[in-house]
């Protein structure tokens, strides 16, 4: 009885276990800017969609308004690196953390703006839902038998 508990528990927990990295694909994102937190005049917010590529475990790169970061997942929450862009005299530095599910996300974005010597800054909350994925279509054997076929003739010389 013990066993068929423990057995029980392990299961449920495999089950609860977050993904190592946000499913790979392409999310539609809605952008709303933190409007307490803004200190710039009119920040450029707007909804882009997010692509989440896996590099290798929970290392991944997540790409938004053709920005790319690198990022880090850890138990359904994930963090980028410090990114700087530099147009002309302006700058911003973002930085990124949010939680994933297996079909979404959540994040916020912390925007620091520099113009010449002034300074300013904003968040906003990204949430997005990971698009329809195509449907990939193997081909089969037209009918049981053909595939029955083919593992007596592969296997009749063993």
């Amino acid at each position: 009885m013990r066993s068929l508990l423990l057995l029980g528990l392990l299961t449920l927990s495999a089950f609860a276990q977050k993904p190592a990295a946000p499913t790979p694909g392409t999310y539609d994102t809605k952008v709303e800017l933190v409007k307490e937190t803004n200190t710039c005049p009119e920040p450029p917010v707007r909804d882009n969609a997010t692509t989440f590529s896996e590099i290798s475990g929970a290392n991944f790169t997540l790409t938004h308004s053709g920005i790319t970061y690198s990022a880090i997942a850890d138990k359904g929450t994930f963090k980028t690196e410090k990114k700087t862009l530099k147009f002309g005299v302006v700058s911003y530095t973002l930085e990124i953390e949010g939680t994933y599910r297996e079909e979404d996300f959540k994040a916020t974005v912390k925007v620091i703006e520099t113009r010449g010597d002034k300074t300013c800054g904003y968040s906003v909350k990204w949430a997005g839902k990971l698009r329809d994925q195509p449907v990939v279509t193997l081909p089969l054997h037209r009918r049981p038998d053909d595939l029955i076929r083919f593992n007596k003739s592969r296997y009749a010389n063993l």
